[in-house]
């Protein structure tokens, strides 16, 4: 063997550790990430947050996070390409909507009545 095919296979044997380093950093900063997002950038929150998950919500914050993305590509296409025009207004009033109902106080009968319809959905 010359010395330049040692180092070739040298060089293609360091490759997949070095793929794996990659994706582990990468995956690693996107948990880190999500958390951040998920504690509205408080410390204290993160750090509570990062307390409560294991190793086995990887995978489901993981896909939770892409579902969520793809929920709102989903509505955007939607609007566009099937021309539901009123898909985007009435995902906002509903949400406008619960987002009122939830500054109301706690004993409104609005806010019961939209507790119960929100639970009976699976909300």
């Amino acid at each position: 063997m010359t010395e330049s095919t040692s180092s070739e296979a040298e060089s293609s044997s360091r490759r997949p550790a070095r793929t794996a380093a990659f994706a582990a950093v990468a995956v690693f900063g996107f948990l880190i990430l999500r958390i951040f997002a998920v504690a509205a950038e408080d410390w204290d929150a993160a750090f509570l947050v990062s307390t409560a998950l294991s190793l086995d919500d990887g995978v489901p914050l993981v896909f939770g996070s892409l579902m969520a993305g793809l929920g709102t590509v989903l509505a955007f296409a939607l609007t566009v390409s099937a021309q539901m025009w009123w898909l985007l207004p009435t995902i906002a009033v509903v949400f406008g909507l619960l987002a009122l109902t939830r500054r109301l106080k706690a004993k409104n009968r609005l806010r019961a009545a939209a507790a119960t319809a929100m639970a009976s959905v699976g909300w």
